[in-house]
């Protein structure tokens, strides 16, 4: 039930509000999808703060690290990320998100 009814494509509707935020990533937006993709495969446990700058900078997006800043401020604010203080980390702040994007995107 879960697999299908609350993270598979039918409920899509659920989280098209979370998708909408995107609009305002802009340039940082590759670099958005990057990260969540990355911290969806993490698990729990999520990724430190350097491996994900990496990964925003890798992606089609050249970005200083002033600019990922803001993206991670970003990410927090619209509660897709979260981050864990011990050990200094951040992941996915909902499970059931996490799930979906690992899953839709």
């Amino acid at each position: 039930m879960y697999q299908e009814e609350i993270t598979g494509l039918g409920s899509r509707r659920f989280f098209d509000s979370f998708e909408r935020h995107f609009k305002r990533y802009g340039k940082r937006r590759p670099g958005a999808f990057a990260v969540l993709r990355e911290l969806a495969g993490a698990g729990d446990n999520g990724l430190k703060k350097e491996e994900l700058k990496k990964i925003f900078s890798a992606s089609s997006y050249q970005a200083s690290g002033a600019e990922f800043d803001i993206l991670l401020k970003y990410l927090e604010h619209d509660f897709y990320v979260e981050e864990i203080k011990k050990p200094s980390r951040y992941r996915f702040a909902s499970r059931i998100l996490r799930d979906y994007w690992k899953k839709n995107q």
